[in-house]
């Protein structure tokens, strides 16, 4: 019933706890013109159905303004997915398993934005396991610079320790390490 405030990041992660099947389960944002009532007895992928959603489902697809793209791996059972809200630029980042997807959506700071699951599949469950909101810091602004850029991901992963004690608060930052 919280809206996404402006000017900050917000993190949260979601546990599929059961088989998924159906036509759609999906996790995402939208706003409050996005009633849900609407949906009740419609089997659709929901989210994105409209300029008002943006979802990722769990067939690996991204959907916005009815518009479906391919994006990563699908998810299932076990499956562990981030959703990245950087409300200060803006821009929307999936995580599966805690490795980053790449963004998925962008233009978003004009919009109120609520956090969003749905699932055609009966019995599907889910759990949050982490919610964070942060306000933006110095150490956000130079995660997310190093993550553009290979030769500082490769210096960041050299210094002995230092990416453990990063991963203690930022952990949905921390690019993923190099391949050697």
């Amino acid at each position: 019933t919280t809206h996404l405030k402006q000017n900050t990041h917000h993190y949260w992660e979601i546990k599929i706890l059961t088989h998924l099947y159906g036509t759609d389960v999906m996790i995402g944002i939208g706003t409050s013109k996005m009633i849900i009532a609407d949906w009740r007895l419609r089997f659709c992928s929901m989210l994105g159905s409209n300029c008002e959603s943006w979802g990722y489902s769990y067939l690996g697809k991204i959907q916005h303004n009815e518009s479906t793209r391919s994006y990563g791996p699908g998810f299932t059972i076990g499956s562990l997915i981030g959703v990245h809200v950087d409300m200060c630029s803006g821009k929307l980042q999936y995580f599966l398993n805690r490795q980053p997807l790449g963004i998925a959506f962008t233009n978003l700071k004009e919009h109120e934005l609520y956090p969003m699951v749905c699932s055609t599949a009966a019995h599907s469950s889910m759990r949050i396991t982490c919610s964070i909101t942060e306000h933006p810091t110095l150490q956000i602004e130079c995660l997310k610079l190093i993550g553009k850029n290979n030769a500082l991901i490769k210096q960041l992963w050299s210094i002995p320790g230092i990416v453990d004690i990063i991963k203690k608060k930022y952990f949905w930052l921390v690019p993923p390490e190099p391949v050697k």
